[in-house]
This record gives C-alpha cells, structure tokens and sequence, in this order.
C-alpha cells in the first residue's frame, strides 16, 4: 500500500528542483547519538494508541497513510551528502504496518500479547537511510476496539509527535465511521523548511551572543559529577543501562497540584526540585549540572507537526548555604528561566565551549531529567545515554542508569530516597 501525494502547508519541491533539505539540528543529534549505540530501543519509542470506532482493518491503515502523507518525517530517511547530514524525503513510501485480530482473546492475555509486540517491535533496528523510520501493527482487539502500536525512531519522532498522532488517527477513524471528510489541523509549513530555517536563524552574530551567554552561564564547569559510582569508570561508555520504576504514592499525586499552586509554579518543578536535592545530598556538591530535554516548539507552525524538534539544554543549579525546600524551588525555577531564551542546538553548545573531554565521560553533563505528564515508560530499557536519568509520568517515575557505573541496590536505594524527598518536600517546605 502507498500514501498520496502529501497534503500540507505548499506544495514540496520536484525531484532535481534543488539540493536537499538539511537535517534539523534536532535530527542530527538524534542520529549521532544512535551511532554510538547499537542497542536499538535506545533511539526508538513504541506509542500504543486505543482507538473505538465501527471501522475495518483497511480504513486504520488508510488512516496512517493518510497521516504518513501529511508529515514529511515518517516519509523521511537521513543520508549523508558532501560531508554533511541531509533529509531523503520520499514523496511515497510503502506503509510497514502489519495486521493482528486478538479479539479472540481474554484482556490479559490481550495485554500480554500487545507487551510482547511492542518490546519485538522497539527491538528491530531502522536503517536510517531506508525511509520510512516507522512501523506499526493493526491489532483488533473486539468489536469496535483498535489499538495501534507505532514503533517511531527518535530522528523523526518525539513525545509532542505522540500527541499530534494520536489526535489525528481518532479525528480519521472518527470521520471513517461517520462517512465523512477527517477535520485535520492545517499544516502551515513543512518539516525540511523548518529544519532550513533554523540554520538560517543561527547566524554568526546570533551564534556569538549565544556562545557568549553560556560560556559565561557554564564556567568553571565541573568536568564530571561526584555522585558516589559502584566501580570505577570504563575509558569508553558501554551505553549499557537498566532500570528501576515505581508508580507515585497516592499522597504524592494528591499534593502536587495544590503545592506547586503554593509555591506559583507547575508540578514537574517539584518533580525536578526533589531530583536535585538527591544528587546534592548523595554527591555532597553544591554545583549540580543536568541535562533537561525542551521541546523545540516555541512556534506556532510546529505545534501540529510530527517529526523530532526537542533538544538537550544544560542545566546549572547552585544548591549552597544549606536552602531549604522553597529556597530550592526558587533556584532550580530562576535556572530554568534564565537560559529559555538562550536556546541552542546542544552539539552546537559541545563545540562551543572549552570544556574538557575526558575518557567515557559525558560532555557538559552525565545526569538529566525527562517529563513525559502524558507518555507511557513503555517496556524496560536496556541501554543508556547518561550515567543517571529520573524519567517521570503524571503517575510513574523510574530511574534509568548505566549498569558499568551502579549496581540494581544502588539504583534502588535512589528511587527510593527520590520519593522519600518528594513527599517530605511536599508536606513540610521549611525543610532543609
């Protein structure tokens, strides 16, 4: 089955027109990144999507066709041209979408055999070259009850594309059953022209005041966390990872909304609030340096797109003179703010500043932070990009580390004083 012709914002160049589009910064990361690793979950997310609607089979895979024509990234695989890293954007692509009838079956062993395909679907690795850089699987699970699991690689998809997906296959099936016209949002632009327009942003002048505003925001840089490590550091990073997850008690989930109301600011700066009085009290340092993904969507004619647009910013937080829980709050808020308009493509950031390289360390940061309020932590991961990660949901939290640095217990014994933090930062913001 082949897609239509793309319905968006102007029609795309003709084959030969031109040179083609160069990849977002956003892209190039990702792809860089998934070159290290040859661990495919790590660069890949796997999107369960339930769907209701009296439809066929045909009209969900109509659907995603219909989807894949609209948005350039699942038609889009990544090459290299004269030295440089640029989009094959295809006008058609044959859609890797497999069919599965499970409504013969119990909901356990329906959930069982959903956990099952998407941990073999995250497990098949993309040839980033080949578009398309997605797959998905149909499963019928009774009368008028879909599900879909798309399996995405991150070099075209993010949690913002989960959102945009799943809003236009309900408004397809939606539309299907009723025998009419799908009311889709209007895609003002396209993904290559945004990935060429941000190049042109970064002018020379514009790269020298950002340049100019981190190297004086990141010196004195410590080179490498002091959090405690269960062995020493292998010379070159493994990327081998594990996990560890728990849901949030129900006290927690309860006090956050009205907490972060008192303190005037949103629930996931408590979350990140309670993750660096961890790594303060279990490193002893007062300088504390973490990676914070942004979604790159500050404006407006990329809300309705699918494609990848988050980057890695760096965050610093002065955690000295023994501050209190507010006082905490107020730092990590005023960290955050201070650099949000300072955005820069964070491979950018990596050349930019003199910062030193050392063996299997991390450059800028090797802690970070990552809220998804509407993502599923999917299956365990088994690989890693930094040494610790605090991965949270509007409901589950884990910790994802490199297994060469921290055993399970130490990992464990973090969640644990993670949570321990959280509510007692909660019930009692006087607290040192």
């Amino acid at each position: 089955m082949t897609v239509r012709e793309p319905e968006t914002g102007g029609a795309p160049p003709a084959p030969g027109a031109g040179p083609p589009p160069p990849a977002s910064y956003a892209q190039e990361r990702a792809w860089f990144a998934s070159r290290l690793t040859h661990d495919p979950p790590t660069y890949c997310v796997v999107d369960e999507f339930p769907l209701h609607a009296d439809i066929a089979p045909a009209d969900l895979e109509a659907a995603l066709a219909q989807l894949t024509a609209r948005h350039e990234p699942l038609r889009t695989g990544l090459c290299v041209v004269d030295g440089q890293l640029t989009q094959d954007v295809r006008p058609r692509v044959e859609l890797p979408v497999e069919r599965l009838d499970l409504s013969g079956l119990g909901p356990a062993e329906q959930a069982e055999r959903s956990r099952a395909l998407r941990a073999e679907l995250a497990r098949r690795p993309f040839d980033l070259d080949r578009p398309p850089l997605w797959r998905a699987a149909v499963l019928r699970l009774g009368e008028g009850t879909w599900s879909v699991l798309l399996a995405a690689h991150h070099t075209v998809y993010d949690t913002a594309s989960r959102l945009n997906v799943h809003a236009e296959l309900t408004e397809m099936c939606a539309a299907a059953e009723e025998g009419r016209d799908p009311e889709l949002p209007r895609l003002p632009s396209t993904y290559s022209r945004h990935a060429r327009r941000e190049r042109a942003r970064l002018t020379p002048a514009r790269r020298s005041a950002l340049a100019a505003h981190w190297r004086a925001r990141l010196a004195g840089l410590p080179p490498v966390h002091t959090l405690p490590l269960d062995r020493p550091r292998p010379p070159v990073r493994t990327f081998q990872g594990a996990e560890v997850r728990a849901a949030l008690p129900s006290g927690v989930l309860a006090s956050l909304p009205a907490a972060a109301r008192h303190h005037g600011t949103r629930p996931v700066m408590l979350l990140l609030t309670a993750y660096v009085a961890l790594l303060h009290h279990r490193s002893g340092a007062d300088d504390l340096v973490l990676g914070l993904p942004v979604a790159g969507r500050t404006e407006a004619e990329t809300l309705p797109m699918v494609g990848t647009l988050v980057n890695m910013r760096v965050l610093r937080v002065d955690a000295s003179g023994d501050p209190d829980v507010t006082a905490l709050i107020g730092r990590v808020a005023a960290a955050v703010g201070a650099d949000e308009t300072y955005d820069i493509p964070f491979q950018t950031l990596v050349e930019l500043l003199p910062a030193p390289r050392l063996p299997g360390v991390p450059p800028l940061y090797q802690l970070a932070f990552n809220h998804a309020p509407a993502g599923d932590l999917g299956a365990p991961v088994s690989s890693c990009e930094e040494d610790l990660l605090l991965d949270a949901t509007d409901d589950t939290v884990r910790i994802v580390y490199d297994a060469a640095l921290f055993d399970r217990a130490t990992a464990e014994t973090l969640l644990s004083g993670y949570l321990r933090l959280l509510a007692t930062a909660l019930e009692a913001p006087h607290t040192r």
